[in-house]
Order: structure tokens, then C-alpha cells, then sequence
């Protein structure tokens, strides 16, 4: 799907679907079980998935992404490994780094962040978002210094 003309048709065809959605009174709920979110998708689908349920977030005026993402995927830490799934691509990366911001905002230090989203014992993905995270903290304090 490399041709303009079609990304065009096809990003119109998508809006259309969504606001059908929203005059039909689909809640994000109804949303995110049509686009079918599953654990096994790998990083392009779910960054997809992702795509379309913001815009239908942002369309239908229903909060902010981040928040509805972690209530809708069963918490932090199942988000967090979704969002690790995904972020290879620039968008999956982007709202990484949105979710790494609420956990400073909610009081996440580096140092005890394992802990504080998983509670258990942690595999390597887990410590890789746990690496990313003390990588974006520590950036973020010297970018504002």
C-alpha cells in the first residue's frame, strides 16, 4: 500500500468506519473488542490497531489515550509489554514515552519501577521497557537542567 492515492482512499475509508462507529454509539469498549487486541499480535498489527483506536478516541472526544489504553489492556504492565511489542514503530515508541511520562507523574522511580508495574519476577522484555525507562527518565532530567 505504498501508492499516495491509496493510503488516501484508505485513511478516508477508516474515517468513515469510525465515524459510523460514533453514530452508532459504539463506546472505546466497543472499539477496542472489534479491533480484536490480542496478545500475539506482533508490533505492525498492533501499532495499527493502535492508530485507529486514537482516532477514534480523539474523534469521539473520550479522554486521553494513555489512560484509556491501561484500562482497556488490564493495567499498566500489560500495556507496557504491548507497547514494547510495537515499538519499532515510531507511534508504538511516541506513546511508550506518553506512558513513561504518566509513570513519573505518578511517582515511578527508576529504581523501583519493576516492582511498581509488575510485582514479579520479571522476564527480558520486562527489562527491556525497564532499561528504556531509566534511559527516558535520565533524559528527561538532563533535558531540563
Amino acid at each position: 500500500m505504498g501508492d499516495p492515492t491509496t493510503k488516501s482512499v484508505a485513511k478516508n475509508l477508516q474515517t468513515q468506519q469510525l465515524h459510523g462507529w460514533i453514530k452508532s454509539g459504539k463506546s472505546v469498549d466497543d472499539a477496542f473488542t472489534i479491533l480484536k487486541f490480542a496478545r500475539k499480535d506482533d508490533g505492525v498489527i498492533v501499532s495499527r490497531k493502535l492508530d485507529i483506536l486514537e482516532e477514534f478516541i480523539n474523534l469521539k472526544g473520550d479522554g486521553y489515550l494513555i489512560g484509556t489504553l491501561t484500562k482497556l489492556f488490564g493495567g499498566n504492565s500489560n500495556l507496557a509489554l504491548i507497547l514494547e511489542r510495537a515499538s519499532p514503530t515510531k507511534k508504538a515508541t511516541m506513546l511508550q514515552k506518553r506512558q513513561f511520562a504518566e509513570w513519573v507523574n505518578a511517582g515511578v522511580k527508576p529504581d523501583n519501577m519493576m516492582y511498581t508495574i509488575w510485582k514479579t519476577r520479571t522476564t527480558n522484555e520486562q527489562k527491556s521497557i525497564a532499561d528504556k525507562y531509566k534511559a527516558w527518565t535520565a533524559d528527561m532530567i538532563l533535558n531540563s537542567e
